[in-house]
């Protein structure tokens, strides 16, 4: 998967901080796939960094050692993310064994332009595969490189080096075993979470009868529900555990006069969709899950809320209107309910995981789908866009397809305070996609979160 921006500058903050290469972060000042030589040079850093069975990644346009910012060269085909990427993957083709797919886009970094390889080793060991013995020759740049048949290469420190100890390579298996077979590449490719600038993104079964809602203020015009262009959606995501989650029993758990996870009153303040999506959703072996729509609009088939909970642990729940909507042609997400729903839907999914006995890192994505050209209104002192306090401004325009804000978070044991913190970290980064320097959906001049008003505005 690759990382959002704000986490591609962490990455290289924590390179210049630590002033060495990692395990899981490599960095290079150019990378030519030419020669034969170039391309073997290219596939054993990607089998080291796929070894890691962690995320991991391969920046490039930081001079070695110095961790200067070069970037790439204008015109320089590494500029091309989608033509590179394909690239990648071709070179990669049938010289790994498990065969891996890469990701690749650039990113902008303080006026330069670097390039970034994400890979995501879910079936580690990787050994090359290649017919002949060895494989490479001279480079375009630097010495000559060769790979051979059968070798497992990974990372030591900060450099990349061939395995040649049994115990190693017992425990790339036993650490590829212990994140386990539910890790995110198939539910994620299968739900189109794995490239944010794609133009699917996002859009999976759930989606397919999701609506907007279109709202005008001209006397004599009504609503309009057309297909979902744009919408939230949050996904979680338990790590490296073998999930058996019961999702038939899970049906009647969530009931109102049963619900679990009582624990801080989780339920209090929970929307009106929310709470009738839970009272009437379905369990199956296969899946838990339930659509809610307003029924003013009179389209059974239809829906701006969804949720599916899977016995992998995999809980996704979408979502338009409130926290999308279209008013008088203008398409903007409206701030103080976005966040107020990943809040609460924190703590349903801690009391789904606690029931469970699931314990552990959590993978957290909130997605605003469909995001180009859109506005963030309904800020904290419930200024929006059509009011006259605040004035569209183009400088408050996203233009990027997709936002995709992750986080990594030990949900099941974290305390008020901390998931207050998430929330409020979450808001600062979505503040900050549409040119807001402080998360302006909590009350002006404090920390505090408008519960009440939050309440108030969801369907009490």
């Amino acid at each position: 998967m690759l990382p959002s921006q704000t986490e591609f500058e962490s990455l290289i903050q924590r390179l210049q901080s630590q002033k060495t290469e990692l395990a899981e972060i490599d960095a290079k000042e150019n990378l030519f796939l030419s020669t034969d030589g170039d391309k073997a040079f290219f596939i054993h850093h990607i089998a080291a960094l796929a070894n890691n069975v962690i995320p991991s990644y391969l920046i490039i346009g930081i001079e070695d050692k110095s961790w200067k910012i070069k970037g790439l060269s204008s015109g320089a085909p590494l500029m091309n993310s989608d033509q590179t990427q394909n690239r990648m993957n071709q070179i990669l083709e049938k010289r790994l064994d498990p065969q891996l797919a890469i990701r690749y886009r650039t990113y902008d970094y303080q006026g330069k332009t670097l390039g970034l390889v994400s890979v995501e080793g879910n079936r580690a060991p990787y050994l090359i595969a290649i017919d002949d013995d060895r494989y490479g020759g001279n480079r375009t740049k630097g010495e000559p490189c060769y790979i051979f048949r059968g070798a497992i290469f990974v990372r030591h420190g900060d450099s990349t080096v061939i395995v040649n100890r049994q115990g190693r390579i017992l425990e790339i298996l036993d650490q590829s075993k212990e994140k386990g077979s539910n890790g995110p590449d198939e539910f994620f490719l299968k739900n189109n979470y794995i490239d944010v600038d794609a133009e699917d993104y996002g859009k999976n079964s759930l989606t397919d009868n999701l609506v907007e809602i279109l709202r005008s203020t001209k006397p004599g015009t009504i609503d309009e529900a057309n297909p979902a262009k744009s919408w939230v959606s949050f996904v979680f995501n338990p790590m490296g555990r073998d999930v058996k989650l019961d999702t038939v029993a899970l049906r009647d758990k969530l009931q109102p006069d049963k619900r679990i996870g009582r624990d801080g009153e989780w339920y209090h303040g929970l929307p009106r969709p929310i709470s009738d999506m839970l009272f009437y959703a379905k369990g199956t072996p296969k899946s838990y899950g339930g659509t809610w729509f307003p029924g003013e609009y009179g389209l059974p088939t239809k829906y701006t809320h969804a949720i599916s909970i899977l016995p992998t642990g995999h809980i996704q729940v979408i979502v338009t209107r409130p926290l999308f909507c279209v008013r008088d042609g203008i398409r903007f997400y409206a701030f103080v309910s976005l966040i107020g729903y990943f809040w609460q839907l924190l703590y349903l999914a801690r009391a789904v995981y606690r029931d469970a006995g699931i314990h552990g890192e959590t993978l957290i994505l909130i997605n605003l789908i469909g995001s180009s050209d859109t506005f963030l209104a309904d800020f904290a002192r419930w200024y929006s866009i059509f009011d006259w306090e605040y004035s569209a401004s183009p400088q408050d325009q996203v233009q990027e397809k997709s936002i995709c804000i992750k986080r990594q978070f030990n949900l099941v044991d974290a305390n008020d305070n901390e998931i207050e913190a998430l929330c409020r970290g979450v808001a600062d980064e979505v503040g900050k996609y549409y040119g807001q320097q402080r998360p302006k959906c909590f009350t002006p001049d404090t920390n505090m979160f408008p519960m009440n008003d939050y309440v108030s505005k969801n369907y009490r």
